[in-house]
């Protein structure tokens, strides 16, 4: 992507004169490594540019969902009963005779 003409505000370029990109780096908290995010935007205002930028940047930072740990055994539990209707009733006993007496003992309790 071409980068544009810089701007006094900072990740704000102007690409001509009803488009600007915006760009910025910042560190995923569900990874922790750093994630780049470039929009194209059809505005003629700067200040508004930068204030959009402000916005991806909280919302790379502060994900609307934050994602909930969960168990292997409990993990596993809702897989069988999402499975149950599609497999055959003896495929569904070794597969529940399989997690339950060698899978969930061992890691059931991980997350």
């Amino acid at each position: 992507m071409k980068r544009g003409k810089a701007t006094r505000y900072p990740g704000v370029f102007r690409m001509d004169d009803d488009t600007v990109m915006v760009r910025a780096k910042v560190v995923d908290p569900r990874t922790g490594l750093q994630k780049e995010v470039t929009r194209l935007l059809e505005t003629t205002s700067l200040p508004e540019a930068a204030r959009m930028r402000a916005e991806l940047i909280d919302g790379v930072r502060n994900p609307v969902e934050k994602t909930k740990k969960i168990r292997v055994g409990d993990f596993a539990r809702s897989w069988i009963e999402s499975k149950a209707l599609r497999l055959d009733a003896t495929t569904l006993r070794t597969y529940v005779d399989a997690l339950e007496n060698h899978v969930l003992p061992a890691l059931g309790d991980f997350y």
